[in-house]
């Protein structure tokens, strides 16, 4: 069956990746749109659809306001109405519902969860639709019988007036019409005493004697017509006792054979009703555990969803996952001042001789987890780690001024940590490699390239320099180069290194940076600024 879907959303975005789905699902929906409420009124109305999906928040008239119009108006109250949302409290999606929406949907929209309640909203609406115009067929049968049953009250009455022994005086013609036969004819076949052809008559009101002339009883009697025919009719004796003659009874009946097929027809429909009543307390059940279902599955939805926005944010930056989610793309952004760090172990590929890939693969996972701890703190951006090497920047994703100082002083910290791991219970088990810091201060270009296994990268001239820093660094130090020293000068101690030849740069001043001056510290290892030094980095 090709559904109509009628998608309402003042969002072009939204309206365009909806239709998109709905429309490659291969389901063959016949798609319509609209921009507003009322739009999307006026459509309804003349498209008529199956399904409507309806945006809460649209200009003019909101979601919500149409479907109140849409359930009161006699051509549309019948077609259910998902809701698009971003809201997610229980009172919004309960005003929802009271409005006359079967469902709703989060914004932004997972394909997977909109196809599956689509697809659950038009297969119970038309289960409930085929129920409803079985009713209706119902109802309009009962009404047919009925206006039979009026047909059958408006008939002929037989009268027949009896003695007080309960023998047959007289008949009227409407008696000849009941039974078919003439009264001479009628007792010569059956005899002349009405209570003994008439045995549904009560015992206790045959051959009464008492003077209650106002006493009666009614009776219904199975009768066979001359021709054959089995009828039913329905009759009421009167006494009529008078002390100056004997008692007489008046008895009058009415064919009622039209009502008792009538009333069987009835009882065979209340059957059929009772039946289309347990179909339809099955359809509710059916549908009670879909929506069960479609909860259990949302919820499996969003905390899948959750567990995947988790593992990106913890590849990307936020605003880059945020960039690819909506868009498919993050585009690369330019920084003027963002600071680089390197460090590297000496001697490893030597070292990698004397143990095994497990046991390397170990060492360096301890390392750098560690590395990560000690660079949270200061606004640090972790960008890649490649063989021993790990690299990391700040003043990226979001710019600031303190970034030359933030990763100095995680350098100092990263360097204090493994001078301090020989003599460590924790991690004397570790193999010691010394190590080489180098950090480098300039402009970046950084973002995500390609189309698969993205990952945040950083380009320029300062990459290449800081990894020179580190190159050019004794074990043990952190290594500056002159643009860094000129960030930071009035903060560290300091042994300028003089300007040292690298590769494809020329001379570069160069610093070993060795630890916070006194004037800004507390700490013994000059490794913790102290308020006066945190008070400048808050003002930058």
């Amino acid at each position: 069956m090709n559904y109509k879907i009628l998608v309402a959303d003042d969002n072009k975005m939204n309206l365009a990746i909806i239709l998109t789905i709905l429309r490659t699902s291969n389901n063959g929906y016949r798609l319509f749109s609209a921009q507003d409420g009322r739009q999307a009124i006026h459509s309804a109305k003349i498209y008529k659809p199956d399904l409507i999906i309806m945006n809460w928040s649209m200009p003019k008239m909101s979601g919500i306001e149409a479907i109140r119009i849409l359930s009161k108006h006699h051509q549309t109250s019948e077609i259910p109405v998902i809701i698009e949302t971003s809201f997610d409290s229980k009172l919004n999606l309960e005003e929802a519902m009271d409005a006359g929406a079967i469902d709703y949907i989060k914004i932004p929209v997972d394909p997977g969860e909109l196809i599956a309640r689509v697809d659950s909203a038009l297969k119970t609406h038309t289960k409930l639709r085929l129920l409803q115009d079985k009713k209706r067929v119902v109802d309009r049968k009962i009404e047919e019988l009925y206006n039979l049953e009026i047909a059958t009250n408006q008939s002929s009455n037989s009268i027949v007036i009896l003695d007080e022994e309960g023998d047959i005086n007289w008949v009227n013609k409407g008696f000849v019409g009941l039974c078919g036969y003439e009264f001479n004819d009628f007792v010569n076949k059956f005899g002349s005493n009405f209570f003994a052809i008439r045995t549904s008559i009560p015992d206790s009101f045959k051959y009464d004697d008492s003077d209650d002339v106002q006493k009666k009883a009614e009776y219904i009697s199975p009768i066979e017509h001359k021709n054959g025919q089995k009828k039913w009719v329905q009759g009421t004796i009167n006494i009529i006792n008078d002390k100056k003659s004997s008692s007489k009874y008046v008895v009058i009946e009415t064919d009622i054979s039209r009502l008792k097929e009538i009333d069987e027809k009835l009882k065979a429909r209340n059957d059929e009703m009772l039946k289309l009543n347990r179909h339809l307390e099955k359809a509710n059940l059916l549908f009670k555990k879909q929506q069960s279902e479609i909860l259990k599955q949302k919820e499996a939805i969003e905390k899948e969803k959750q567990n995947t926005e988790k593992l990106l944010l913890n590849i990307l930056p936020y605003h880059v996952a945020t960039q690819l989610k909506d868009s498919g793309y993050a585009r690369p952004r330019n920084y003027k001042l963002v600071t680089v760090m390197f460090t590297d172990f000496q001697g490893f590929t030597k070292a990698c001789g004397k143990l095994s890939p497990e046991q390397i693969v170990a060492a360096l996972h301890t390392y750098f987890a560690i590395f990560d701890d000690l660079i949270l703190g200061h606004f640090i951006e972790k960008i890649k780690t490649i063989g021993d090497a790990y690299m990391c920047a700040g003043g990226i994703p979001l710019r600031n001024r303190s970034n030359p100082y933030d990763v100095v002083l995680a350098g100092l910290k990263i360097q204090d940590f493994m001078k301090k791991v020989p003599f460590s219970k924790q991690y004397h088990v570790l193999p010691f490699w010394n190590l080489r810091v180098g950090i480098h201060t300039g402009p970046v270009t950084a973002g995500v390239v390609g189309k698969i296994k993205f990952a945040y990268d950083i380009w320029g001239d300062s990459v290449n320099i800081a990894k020179r820093m580190e190159s050019a660094c004794d074990v043990g130090m952190v290594n500056i180069s002159g643009e860094t020293y000129e960030q930071i000068k009035d903060f560290f101690d300091f042994k300028y290194r003089g300007k040292i030849e690298i590769k494809n740069r020329g001379r570069i001043d160069m610093y070993y940076v060795l630890g916070i001056k006194d004037k800004f510290t507390d700490d013994p290892n000059k490794l913790i600024p102290n308020e006066l030094f945190q008070n400048h980095l808050n003002q930058l």
